[in-house]
């Protein structure tokens, strides 16, 4: 069998184009990330202005102007408390609130949970074309959370890792395609 150079070029081409595809594109800007901060802060401010709200552990986490709620409150009247104060901020353009009805986790499930969100934090970032200013990861009760912009392989492959981490009870995809 011959070597032709054009072989190796074609093969190497056909790589190239398929990290390409897997890649999304850089769309969250400096501004972008420094308006989803902005968001946190004024949800965070909205929460602990409400007394109610005060007594509940909510966590924020906003990537692109959406929004996850996740954490415990005492009362179903709190979950949609807390809701009702996020929709009232114009800039958010998509809601998920994943507050459970529930105690808060003692130190030890928060350390297994911060373990696990650790675990699979690197696992994703390891995945083709991964990068960390496109998703953020979080775990309430063995519960992991994916909220992000990837293309739909790599939210098939981050989903599939999720799945597959000894430890997880479920994997909720709070994604959008790029």
């Amino acid at each position: 069998m011959r070597y032709h150079p054009l072989h190796s070029f074609s093969i190497l081409l056909c790589c190239v184009l398929y990290l390409i595809s897997c890649t999304p594109p850089d769309t969250r800007t400096y501004r972008q990330i420094d308006n989803d901060a902005a968001i946190t802060q004024t949800i965070y401010q909205h929460l602990q202005a409400d007394p109610q709200l005060q007594s509940s552990r909510i966590h924020v986490h906003v990537v692109d102007a959406m929004v996850l709620l996740t954490g415990q409150t005492s009362h179903a009247s709190l979950k949609f408390q807390a809701e009702k104060a996020v929709r009232s901020i114009s800039s958010v353009t998509r809601l998920y609130n994943e507050i459970t009805i529930s105690e808060p986790p003692d130190l030890l499930q928060r350390k297994r949970d911060h373990r696990l969100t650790t675990r699979i934090r690197t696992q994703l970032l390891q995945l083709t074309g991964m990068r960390a200013v496109h998703f953020k990861v979080t775990t309430e009760y063995d519960v992991v959370y994916l909220i992000g912009i990837l293309t739909p392989i790599q939210s098939r492959l981050a989903m599939d890792t999720i799945r597959r981490t000894p430890g997880v009870k479920k994997a909720v995809n709070v994604l959008r395609e790029a």
